[in-house]
């Protein structure tokens, strides 16, 4: 959403300090270079986080519906102890 304004900061801004007059001023170009320079420092995050969807994706194609034969050896594995309380 804040990409879609960067060619309108001139008139969001003033519709902001009209509306809510701050203490500090208001809305300033360097606020508005602060919020852009933070939106590109998290698309770093974003484009990971659509990496790493995509593996969840692909582990719940393979591991969400486990075959009953899986359940029923993993259970007579001797490598795998079950411990009872």
């Amino acid at each position: 959403m804040l990409k879609s304004c960067r060619n309108h900061t001139d008139v969001i801004s003033s519709y902001v300090n009209s509306k809510y007059m701050r203490i500090d001023g208001g809305l300033t170009r360097a606020d508005w270079k602060i919020a852009f320079e933070f939106m590109n420092f998290l698309k770093i995050f974003y484009a990971a986080t659509l990496a790493c969807s995509s593996v969840q994706d692909k582990f719940k194609k393979y591991f969400e519906v486990m075959p009953t034969i899986f359940i029923v050896v993993s259970v007579m594995d001797p490598r795998i102890k079950v411990r009872v309380f």
